[in-house]
């Protein structure tokens, strides 16, 4: 075959195209990100289907999402391979749990004082911190209830209608459950009298940092409820929020006769606790010096038996141990000095509303406000014990409504 002089132009040109892309391809591939999810030990370690979900249900430790990947993660930071190594050989993680407090710190933090004698109430003691409160203690002693719920709750702002909307929904009807509360005593005086459903801690309501009081509250509720709760009947006290709905029948056939000590939406490896200053949730080395979280169930619903509320109280380590800013934490602690593991279950206690990435996106922007979220799905309770984040009355009156109709 004979080729004219245009043809053999073109064969060349187009041969020396070919060659210049081949090179291209071949240095391009050094800059352009590979889409290969990792598979070393430490994934394989975190390989659970709750995982893409991980860092907003647990918002204390130290993980990141890849936002390539978001069902891969980034190893732990300033750990070398060999280190790395070195770190999974040894099962033993050095945690808080048996860090006592400091007796000479024995004084409240709280502004607030006592402006007049009241006959309910009582003192306790809380991490070395004298804290005052008053609560219903007839109601209490004469609760025929094994379970006994404990809410925390916010004294004003959307407090009071957050338990208004509790109480006419999945509390309607059931005398164990009660609000713990803080703030100025005037504010929650008159509620306090009407319903005998508050216990009130005089404490300055702090939500944020290392002078939380949210661990307070749901400390001073065990010990409380387990001191005056004194009819025999009760097998387990569960904490919760004022923006949860609970199926109080679906708790109590998931925790009857169940065996569990510590149950909840809990993790299953230890984890490290943030530390950059930039971090919402960060607790410095002043505070907690240790390297590693305990396992601990996350705060919108986690339920503590008889005999693990017995070693908190009886044995005074709730009197002893070292105050954690974070009350789902302390909890963890607690449990690990008194020798229980956390049993968990992702599937009916939900923090969120929705696996969908427009939720995603905003639960992990820390510069998105919660409230801004839109487009949460219609409410369902189905295989549903808590969930957490409901708004609105209407939006708990539609979680009610599901479960009287089973949708």
């Amino acid at each position: 075959m004979v080729l004219n002089s245009n043809t053999m132009t073109l064969c060349k040109g187009l041969t020396l195209f070919c060659g210049l892309m081949m090179l291209v391809f071949k240095y391009a591939t050094h800059f352009v990100p590979t889409t290969t999810h990792h598979h070393d030990d430490q994934d394989k370690r975190l390989s659970h289907p709750s995982l893409p979900l991980l860092e907003a249900i647990f918002p204390h430790i130290d993980i990141d999402i890849h936002q390539n990947h978001p069902s891969t993660y980034r190893k732990l930071a300033e750990k070398d391979e060999e280190e790395e190594e070195e770190e999974e050989k040894d099962d033993t993680k050095e945690t808080g749990s048996f860090a006592n407090c400091e007796p000479e710190h024995k004084v409240s933090r709280s502004n607030l004082k006592i402006t007049s004698p009241h006959p309910e109430s009582r003192l306790t003691t809380i991490s070395c911190r004298d804290i005052h409160y008053r609560a219903p203690f007839d109601k209490i002693k004469n609760s025929q209830k094994r379970i006994v719920v404990g809410v925390l709750s916010g004294a004003a702002g959307k407090g009071p209608l957050h338990r208004d909307s509790v109480r006419a929904t999945w509390a309607s009807g059931h005398d164990g459950v009660y609000f713990i509360v803080a703030g100025p005593w005037e504010d929650i005086q008159e509620e306090y009298d009407k319903y005998r459903d508050l216990i009130w801690l005089d404490e300055a309501e702090v939500y944020e940092g290392e002078e939380s009081v949210l661990p307070f509250k749901t400390e001073a509720f065990i010990d409380i409820v387990y001191r005056h709760a004194t009819s025999g009947t009760l097998q387990y006290l569960f904490k919760t929020d004022d923006d949860s709905y609970v199926n109080l029948k679906a708790l109590e056939n998931e925790l009857l006769n169940s065996g569990f000590d510590y149950w909840g939406c809990c993790t299953a490896q230890y984890f490290r606790p943030l530390r950059h200053p930039s971090r919402k949730w960060r607790i410095t080395f002043d505070m907690y010096p240790e390297e590693f979280y305990p396992l601990y169930c996350q705060g919108a619903g986690f339920a503590m038996s008889k005999n693990f509320v017995s070693c908190m109280v009886d044995q005074n380590h709730l009197k002893q141990f070292r105050y954690n800013p974070f009350e789902d934490v302390s909890i963890g602690l607690l449990a690990e000095r008194c020798g229980f593991q956390p049993s968990t279950n992702f599937d009916k206690i939900k923090q969120y509303r929705t696996r969908e990435a427009s939720e995603l996106k905003q639960l992990v922007d820390s510069e998105t406000e919660r409230a801004e979220i839109k487009f949460l799905p219609r409410p369902t309770m189905k295989n549903k014990i808590v969930q957490h984040r409901v708004k609105t009355h209407f939006d708990m009156y539609a979680h009610h409504k599901c479960v009287l109709d089973n949708c």
